[in-house]
């Protein structure tokens, strides 16, 4: 099968990255990067052959620009929501309603029966 000497640009480059990035599958990539020699979509093997790099690291720079966007907005702009969700996912921090109750409980009937006799007299 004839590469017809598919030459990515600079451009090509920064798209397939950004398209890996924003979790695009690389057949979609594909679609999009045009040999200009053919006038065709790239295949598989090209974008393999020519993007590895930008295939491997695309998401991982994503990841990255994200996360300093959230801790700049925990940190230089004082959002809460970025705070506590900066905290649960990178600190291991956690909303729990759990009680947790050791030795006996010990309820006086006595108490109970007065406090029924209390909310049926209206007090």
């Amino acid at each position: 099968m004839p590469n017809n000497n598919f030459e990515p640009t600079e451009q090509d480059r920064r798209t397939v990255e950004s398209m890996i990035g924003y979790g695009m599958k690389v057949e979609d990539v594909c679609k999009v990067i045009i040999n200009k020699r053919t006038g065709e979509p790239i295949s598989r093997q090209t974008c393999y052959k020519y993007f590895r790099h930008e295939l491997d690291t695309g998401h991982i720079k994503a990841n990255a620009a994200v996360a300093e966007s959230l801790f700049k907005q925990a940190t230089e702009k004082e959002s809460t929501s970025a705070a506590i969700f900066w905290a649960k996912t990178r600190m291991g921090w956690a909303e729990t309603n759990n009680l947790n109750h050791s030795g006996e409980l010990r309820i006086s009937w006595d108490s109970v029966d007065e406090a029924l006799e209390n909310m049926i007299d209206g007090e």
